[in-house]
């Protein structure tokens, strides 16, 4: 995965420029990037996860669940595509500290709506 990441961070993959690294982790690489003037989601992973989380993905079709925009193969990684979600809730609540009633309410009636559409 090394050897493609080098490829993104000092260009494009398919035209998507890197912004800034989300995730690192033995089996993922996340990145936020720009193609065309809009924000994306890069997500790169081993090729095993890969065929299952596209088809999982995209099958799913709700407002709460982040859609798939392209996917691609790169040497042996699989590279995802995704709308970028619009908040991370660890993120928020690291930033903002301790979500008052009324956020937390919407955010579990959010994640309750997407567990019941699957």
């Amino acid at each position: 995965m090394r050897e493609a990441l080098f490829n993104f961070e000092n260009g494009s993959i398919d035209g998507y420029r890197p912004i800034e690294k989300m995730k690192d982790d033995r089996n993922t690489l996340i990145y936020g990037a720009w193609r065309s003037a809009e924000v994306f989601a890069i997500k790169l992973v081993s090729i095993e996860k890969f065929y299952r989380e596209v088809e999982m993905t995209s099958l799913c079709d709700h407002p709460n669940v982040i859609k798939l925009k392209n996917a691609m193969t790169l040497a042996e990684y699989g590279v995802m595509v995704t709308e970028m979600g619009l908040c991370d809730l660890g993120k928020y609540t690291r930033t903002v500290g301790c979500l008052d009633t009324v956020h937390e309410l919407s955010f579990f009636k959010d994640m309750a709506m997407g567990l019941e559409y699957l």
